[in-house]
């Protein structure tokens, strides 16, 4: 009888992009011998949709739970998953059959409340009573939590939800100490952390109504912004777009140059960084540059929850938040430097291991696991 093959499975849900690739290690995966699988969920995460990542030769696709369970059982029971899909009871058969192995996650950053729908005194109520739900059902052992967990910096070391908690860097801070990347633009200028906003998926799956018009008047308002802004700092902005965002529907939107899978290198060499409320505004708080938070009545009337993430960013930052539609006087750009510090030990970076890699780290942590 042949012996079940010990391999770590990722279980991944959504357009699967190179930026994962790297947030994964799978090349250094490769580099190890270590041998794992990637299953791509989507189907039975998003049932009104199913994405293609077909041209990825490594990723099978599973449209039914029956196929998930035929992959499980041609794996050792020994074998690490790793699953970043969050624990809601309509995914209750997927956590059921992560109760037989041994999975984790892996966290890094603010947890934003992006995909969450428009919070209304109904959702609120709803809310409540799941989470005593989830936690009588943890406490029967109807569902467990992760075996394990890579986290990024002392807020999430101490509140993750996992039996084990194992300390790594952001994939942003190991960016930031690389050698010196090259700079792609040689005038000084600003740049835009696009997030997809009119287009973001997990928006649309959270049952936010973002039509055409939504989309018309959200890059018109960001133009006449960018327009006047350029005009006061005698500075262009340059959008970093976001990894599953498309370049030519972007390029046309904005009306502007417009980069992807380049945004720590246009951070890096920016004078001021815009953002709503990007996680990759952490690159700006390592390479020390100022942060401008950008809201918008369409943004406070439509994406409540966006314009709240906005104010909470603003707010650690001790930043006012800027309104697409407001006049923009020339003031010096500035931040305040210890918030910047305790940002990046909050969500970036564990100090614990400064010297090492997180690549080093999480193959150290597998090898001693499996």
């Amino acid at each position: 009888m042949n012996q079940k093959k010990q391999i770590i499975c990722f279980l991944v849900a959504g357009e699967f992009t190179n930026i994962n690739r790297e947030a994964y290690y799978l090349k250094t995966l490769e580099q190890h011998g270590i041998e794992y699988l990637i299953l791509d969920i989507t189907a039975l995460i998003f049932t009104s949709r199913t994405l293609n990542n077909s041209q990825h030769k490594d990723i099978y696709q599973i449209s039914t739970y029956s196929e998930l369970i035929m992959y499980f059982k041609s794996i050792s029971s020994r074998s690490l998953v790793f699953n970043a899909i969050n624990f809601e009871l309509r995914f209750y058969k997927l956590f059921i059959i992560l109760r037989y192995f041994n999975f984790f996650g892996y966290r890094q950053g603010i947890i934003l409340s992006m995909n969450l729908p428009p919070l209304t005194k109904r959702n609120q109520s709803l809310r409540f009573m799941k989470n005593i739900l989830f936690n009588t059902l943890y406490k029967i052992g109807v569902f467990k939590k992760k075996d394990f967990a890579f986290v990024a910096g002392n807020i999430l070391e101490s509140s993750y939800p996992a039996k084990k908690i194992i300390c790594i860097h952001s994939f942003l801070y190991d960016d930031s100490i690389k050698e010196s990347t090259t700079r792609l633009i040689n005038e000084n200028y600003i740049v835009f952390l696009d997030q997809d906003l009119p287009y973001h998926l997990d928006l649309v799956n959270a049952g936010y109504n973002l039509d055409k018009h939504f989309a018309n008047e959200y890059f018109k308002n960001m133009k006449v912004f960018f327009s006047k802004l350029e005009s006061v700092l005698k500075c262009k902005v340059i959008i970093a777009l976001h990894p599953k965002g498309d370049h030519v529907k972007a390029s046309s939107n904005y009306e502007r140059m417009v980069h992807q899978y380049k945004t720590e290198q246009l951070v890096k060499y920016a004078e001021l960084c815009i953002t709503h409320c990007s996680t990759s505004l952490g690159y700006a708080v390592l390479y020390k540059k100022p942060i401008v938070f950008l809201s918008s009545d369409l943004i406070e009337t439509k994406l409540y929850r966006i314009d709240t993430a906005i104010h909470q960013f603003a707010s650690y930052f001790k930043q006012k938040v800027i309104l697409a539609n407001q006049d923009i006087v020339r003031s010096k750009l500035h931040f305040n430097e210890q918030r910047y510090e305790n940002y990046k030990f909050d969500y970036l970076m564990n100090p614990k291991y400064k010297s090492s890699s997180s690549s080093e780290i999480f193959i150290k942590e597998l090898k001693c696991l499996m």
